[in-house]
Protein backbone atom coordinates (compact mmCIF):
# COMPACT_ATOMS: atom_id res chain seq x y z
CA UNK A 1 0.00 0.00 0.00
CA UNK A 2 2.95 2.20 -0.47
CA UNK A 3 2.34 4.90 -3.52
CA UNK A 4 6.42 5.85 -4.23
CA UNK A 5 9.38 4.74 -3.09
CA UNK A 6 12.61 6.88 -3.26
CA UNK A 7 15.81 4.64 -4.17
CA UNK A 8 18.27 7.03 -2.08
CA UNK A 9 20.33 3.64 -0.98
CA UNK A 10 20.49 1.86 -4.24
CA UNK A 11 19.91 -1.85 -3.83
CA UNK A 12 19.01 -4.54 -6.33
CA UNK A 13 17.02 -6.49 -4.27
CA UNK A 14 15.09 -4.15 -2.83
CA UNK A 15 14.24 -2.90 -6.81
CA UNK A 16 13.32 -5.49 -7.64
CA UNK A 17 10.89 -5.93 -4.95
CA UNK A 18 9.65 -2.99 -5.04
CA UNK A 19 8.66 -3.43 -8.63
CA UNK A 20 6.91 -6.76 -8.03
CA UNK A 21 4.84 -4.99 -5.26
CA UNK A 22 3.59 -2.68 -8.27
CA UNK A 23 4.63 0.58 -6.18
CA UNK A 24 3.06 2.90 -8.52
CA UNK A 25 5.71 5.47 -8.32
CA UNK A 26 9.44 4.12 -8.57
CA UNK A 27 12.13 6.84 -8.52
CA UNK A 28 15.81 5.81 -9.02
CA UNK A 29 19.09 6.79 -10.13
CA UNK A 30 19.57 6.69 -13.90
CA UNK A 31 23.33 5.39 -13.10
CA UNK A 32 22.35 2.20 -11.76
CA UNK A 33 21.22 -0.37 -14.86
CA UNK A 34 18.93 -2.44 -12.56
CA UNK A 35 16.93 1.17 -12.15
CA UNK A 36 16.34 1.23 -15.66
CA UNK A 37 14.21 -2.10 -15.16
CA UNK A 38 12.60 -1.42 -11.89
CA UNK A 39 12.54 2.02 -11.64
CA UNK A 40 9.39 4.05 -13.67
CA UNK A 41 11.15 7.76 -12.63
CA UNK A 42 14.75 8.05 -13.53
CA UNK A 43 17.10 10.92 -12.17
CA UNK A 44 20.59 11.55 -13.18
CA UNK A 45 22.25 12.45 -10.11
CA UNK A 46 26.45 12.68 -10.25
CA UNK A 47 27.76 12.16 -6.94
CA UNK A 48 31.21 11.44 -8.01
CA UNK A 49 33.61 14.54 -7.30
CA UNK A 50 30.41 16.47 -6.54
CA UNK A 51 31.01 19.14 -4.10
CA UNK A 52 27.58 19.42 -3.09
CA UNK A 53 26.36 17.99 0.68
CA UNK A 54 24.78 14.30 0.60
CA UNK A 55 21.45 15.56 1.40
CA UNK A 56 21.44 17.69 -1.36
CA UNK A 57 21.86 14.72 -4.05
CA UNK A 58 19.21 12.97 -2.01
CA UNK A 59 16.95 15.84 -2.17
CA UNK A 60 17.49 15.90 -6.21
CA UNK A 61 15.58 12.55 -6.77
CA UNK A 62 12.57 14.46 -5.83
CA UNK A 63 12.10 16.33 -8.79
CA UNK A 64 10.07 13.68 -10.60
CA UNK A 65 7.53 14.75 -7.69
CA UNK A 66 7.61 18.48 -9.12
CA UNK A 67 10.14 19.61 -6.31
CA UNK A 68 12.78 21.45 -7.73
CA UNK A 69 16.36 20.05 -8.39
CA UNK A 70 18.69 21.63 -6.04
CA UNK A 71 18.63 23.08 -2.95
CA UNK A 72 21.20 25.01 -1.12
CA UNK A 73 22.20 23.95 3.19
CA UNK A 74 20.31 26.99 4.02
CA UNK A 75 17.26 26.15 2.34
CA UNK A 76 17.79 22.51 4.20
CA UNK A 77 18.29 22.87 7.73
CA UNK A 78 14.81 24.40 8.75
CA UNK A 79 13.14 22.04 6.44
CA UNK A 80 14.29 19.05 8.55
CA UNK A 81 12.48 20.81 11.54
CA UNK A 82 14.76 19.68 14.19
CA UNK A 83 14.56 20.67 17.51
CA UNK A 84 16.21 21.06 20.84
CA UNK A 85 14.21 19.93 23.04
CA UNK A 86 15.68 16.69 25.38
CA UNK A 87 14.52 15.18 27.87
CA UNK A 88 17.86 16.39 30.25
CA UNK A 89 17.50 17.48 33.37
CA UNK A 90 18.44 21.07 34.30
CA UNK A 91 20.90 20.21 36.52
CA UNK A 92 23.05 18.24 33.43
CA UNK A 93 21.81 20.94 31.03
CA UNK A 94 23.58 23.36 33.46
CA UNK A 95 26.91 21.10 34.02
CA UNK A 96 27.01 21.33 30.02
CA UNK A 97 26.73 24.87 29.42
CA UNK A 98 29.48 25.25 32.47
CA UNK A 99 32.19 23.17 30.12
CA UNK A 100 32.01 26.20 27.42
CA UNK A 101 33.48 29.54 27.00
CA UNK A 102 31.53 31.90 25.59
CA UNK A 103 34.47 33.97 24.91
CA UNK A 104 35.77 31.50 22.67
CA UNK A 105 34.63 29.51 19.63
CA UNK A 106 33.84 26.13 21.42
CA UNK A 107 35.19 22.86 19.00
CA UNK A 108 34.39 18.92 18.92
CA UNK A 109 36.82 16.57 17.40
CA UNK A 110 34.87 13.23 16.76
CA UNK A 111 37.88 11.15 15.58
CA UNK A 112 36.36 7.99 15.64
CA UNK A 113 33.12 5.93 13.55
CA UNK A 114 33.86 2.36 15.24
CA UNK A 115 35.46 1.43 11.47
CA UNK A 116 32.44 2.35 9.81
CA UNK A 117 34.10 4.87 7.36
CA UNK A 118 37.32 6.22 6.25
CA UNK A 119 39.10 8.18 9.32
CA UNK A 120 41.55 11.00 9.35
CA UNK A 121 44.27 9.89 11.19
CA UNK A 122 44.27 10.79 15.11
CA UNK A 123 47.96 11.58 14.30
CA UNK A 124 46.20 14.55 11.80
CA UNK A 125 44.20 15.61 14.96
CA UNK A 126 46.83 15.94 17.46
CA UNK A 127 48.74 18.23 15.00
CA UNK A 128 45.38 20.22 14.51
CA UNK A 129 45.39 20.76 18.24
CA UNK A 130 48.92 22.10 18.59
CA UNK A 131 47.75 24.97 15.64
CA UNK A 132 44.53 25.75 17.12
CA UNK A 133 45.09 29.13 19.07
CA UNK A 134 44.48 28.14 22.64
CA UNK A 135 43.52 32.07 23.06
CA UNK A 136 40.62 31.29 20.14
CA UNK A 137 39.28 28.23 20.65
CA UNK A 138 38.05 25.80 23.87
CA UNK A 139 38.50 22.37 21.95
CA UNK A 140 36.42 19.26 23.13
CA UNK A 141 36.74 15.60 22.45
CA UNK A 142 34.33 13.47 22.04
CA UNK A 143 33.13 9.63 21.57
CA UNK A 144 32.54 6.23 23.25
CA UNK A 145 34.10 5.03 25.90
CA UNK A 146 35.98 2.06 24.24
CA UNK A 147 36.70 5.05 21.46
CA UNK A 148 37.98 7.14 24.66
CA UNK A 149 40.59 4.56 24.79
CA UNK A 150 41.91 4.19 21.71
CA UNK A 151 41.77 8.35 21.48
CA UNK A 152 43.68 8.67 24.86
CA UNK A 153 47.06 8.01 24.18
CA UNK A 154 47.38 10.13 20.92
CA UNK A 155 44.93 13.29 21.55
CA UNK A 156 44.54 13.55 25.31
CA UNK A 157 47.73 12.39 27.27
CA UNK A 158 50.26 14.23 25.55
CA UNK A 159 48.30 17.90 25.91
CA UNK A 160 47.58 17.28 29.46
CA UNK A 161 48.96 20.69 30.26
CA UNK A 162 46.48 22.61 27.91
CA UNK A 163 43.47 24.31 30.33
CA UNK A 164 41.83 24.37 26.41
CA UNK A 165 41.03 21.07 25.35
CA UNK A 166 38.68 18.67 27.14
CA UNK A 167 38.24 14.93 27.04
CA UNK A 168 34.46 13.68 27.12
CA UNK A 169 34.96 10.18 25.82
CA UNK A 170 32.70 8.32 27.41
CA UNK A 171 31.22 10.76 29.74
CA UNK A 172 28.13 11.58 27.77
CA UNK A 173 24.98 9.62 27.10
CA UNK A 174 23.49 9.93 23.81
CA UNK A 175 20.78 11.78 24.05
CA UNK A 176 23.56 14.39 26.32
CA UNK A 177 25.89 14.10 23.25
CA UNK A 178 22.86 15.32 20.85
CA UNK A 179 22.06 18.54 23.04
CA UNK A 180 26.09 19.34 23.82
CA UNK A 181 25.82 19.61 19.76
CA UNK A 182 23.43 22.37 19.65
CA UNK A 183 25.66 24.57 22.33
CA UNK A 184 28.35 24.35 20.41
CA UNK A 185 29.75 26.67 17.35
CA UNK A 186 31.37 23.54 15.56
CA UNK A 187 32.31 20.35 14.84
CA UNK A 188 35.10 18.39 12.63
CA UNK A 189 35.05 14.33 12.45
CA UNK A 190 34.45 11.82 9.96
CA UNK A 191 31.18 10.62 8.16
CA UNK A 192 28.93 9.73 10.99
CA UNK A 193 25.99 10.97 13.34
CA UNK A 194 27.07 13.81 15.25
CA UNK A 195 28.74 15.16 11.76
CA UNK A 196 25.12 15.09 10.18
CA UNK A 197 23.86 16.32 13.39
CA UNK A 198 25.84 19.12 13.76
CA UNK A 199 24.91 20.39 9.71
CA UNK A 200 21.36 19.76 10.92
CA UNK A 201 21.70 22.11 14.24
CA UNK A 202 23.13 25.08 11.72
CA UNK A 203 26.86 24.30 12.84
CA UNK A 204 30.14 24.81 11.37
CA UNK A 205 30.41 21.50 10.50
CA UNK A 206 33.95 19.94 8.73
Amino acid sequence: KIDICIHVYPQKAISKLIQAAKIPVRIGTSHRIFHWRSCNKLVSIKRKNSDLHETQLDLQLLKPLGLKFSYTLAEIIPMRRFKDEFNISPEIKNKIRDLLNLNKFNLVLHPLTRGRHIEWPLEHYAELIKYLDPEVFNIFITGSEPEGQEIRPYLIQPFLNLNHLFDLTGKLALDQLIYFLTQIDGLICSSTGPIHLSAAFGKKTL
